[in-house]
């Protein structure tokens, strides 16, 4: 068969399939004799206003279903339904959308407050009930303090563990309020102070004490509003006798007497700056 005998029929509304009969072709089914619906993709839609001719041809394509989409590579469009097209980028972005990177900057700023309410949260717990550090301002724990030194205090177990003779302290000031001073606990409650020919005696025994570079101990010949201390002096229960390890430059218990336990704030364990003193006490 050629090319000319591949074509549909229209000039007899009457024409049927024959085999050989003049001016029919075999195997072309006439136009009219079709049904005036087409399947595509499995749907029959009406053709009423479609003209014969271009119903044949949908007739043709729907028998073979839809053609495939075309391709629109490098661009991307999103799934909604609604929205604007970004000239020259391809993109069908919905009207009410944000830019990416402004919600990336905006997650980071939530991420990063909350990160930092949540260490002020910590600093403070941990300040509060276990390490507080402090800084030494004056000279009266040389040379086992250094002035400057900074050095953390144990607030957490001196609950449990109370303070013993030899401890290094921090304290509320008594004369100065407000004011928190650091010093070595001499002796506790009930026990007895004396000061003998330069050094220290508690409970009528010499105190060994390597720290104080061979410097006397000696009585204060001034003390807090005027009120005098005689040796041996007992300690009240619940008090602390303090004095700090440069005997010879340090107001302590020998000027303000003994202080009440409970203005402890916590017991020294470390110097952690400068560099050069960090360790232990």
């Amino acid at each position: 068969m050629t090319d000319d005998d591949q074509q549909f029929t229209h000039d007899s509304p009457d024409a049927t399939q024959t085999d050989g009969a003049p001016g029919v072709r075999t195997g072309v089914l006439p136009v009219e004799a079709v049904p005036d619906t087409t399947s595509i993709n499995g749907t029959s839609e009406p053709l009423a206003d479609v003209s014969p001719e271009l119903q044949g041809v949908d007739r043709m394509v729907g028998s073979y279903g839809t053609p495939p989409p075309r391709s629109y590579e490098g661009q991307h469009l999103t799934t909604s339904t609604t929205g604007q097209f970004v000239p020259g980028s391809g993109e069908l972005r919905p009207d009410n959308a944000q830019p990416k990177k402004r919600h990336s900057m905006l997650r980071a700023l939530v991420e990063f407050a909350l990160a930092l309410v949540i260490a002020l949260a910590l600093t403070w717990v941990v300040k509060t009930f276990f390490v507080e550090p402090f800084e030494v301002p004056s000279g009266s724990m040389e040379t086992t303090i250094m002035t400057g030194d900074k050095l953390l205090a144990d607030k957490y177990t001196i609950n449990f563990d109370a303070v013993k003779k030899g401890d290094i302290i921090v304290f509320a000031d008594k004369v100065q309020p407000g004011r928190i001073l650091v010093k070595r606990v001499i002796a506790v409650g009930g026990q007895t102070v004396d000061l003998i020919n330069g050094r220290v005696y508690v409970d009528d025994n010499p105190l060994l004490e390597p720290y104080i570079n061979d410097s006397q101990t000696l009585p204060l010949a001034q003390h807090f509003d005027n009120m005098p201390i005689d040796y041996p002096f007992t300690v009240p229960e619940g008090h602390l006798w303090v004095m700090g390890d440069n005997r010879e430059h340090s107001a302590d218990s020998r000027y303000f007497g003994s202080i009440p336990a409970d203005t402890v704030y916590g017991r020294a364990f470390m110097v952690f700056w400068p560099i050069e003193h960090i360790g232990p006490l």
